[in-house]
């Protein structure tokens, strides 16, 4: 039985304006797709197109529906993603230990009483 390539299922498209990742040259679109059938491993094989958004003209609704999956769990759901920048503080155990002991000390963490007046902390970053 000889196997026929089906079509590729859409599971994400991100663009660089929303996710800053390193991208090739002129590309602002990365776009991930999968087979939905099992491969080497026992999960979908993946494939990554870089894009230029505004190559892309002919916007489907939705993605044609597969005429077949392996599993049902291979069909992604659509959904929307809504990134939103934090801001990445160091693991504990990186800080010097006066922080870390400040940190330790629950009396000093924001707290806000039944009558809704905010107490802030008192961390001080050492002065080394």
């Amino acid at each position: 039985m000889v196997r026929r390539p089906g079509p590729l299922l859409p599971v994400a498209q991100l663009y660089a304006r929303d996710v800053p990742f390193p991208r090739p040259s002129g590309a602002d679109l990365l776009q991930v797709l999968w087979c939905p059938f099992d491969h080497e491993m026992p999960h979908p094989k993946t494939a990554l197109f870089w894009r230029s958004a505004a190559t892309v003209t002919d916007v489907l609704d939705a993605p044609p529906e597969p005429p077949v999956v392996q599993s049902p769990y291979y069909l992604p759901e659509p959904c929307l993603f809504s990134p939103e920048q934090v801001t990445e503080f160091p693991h504990p155990r990186e800080l010097d230990k006066e922080l870390r002991d400040q940190l330790d000390d629950t009396s000093n963490w924001e707290t806000i009483d039944p009558r809704g007046t905010r107490r802030t902390p008192t961390i001080r970053a050492s002065s080394t």
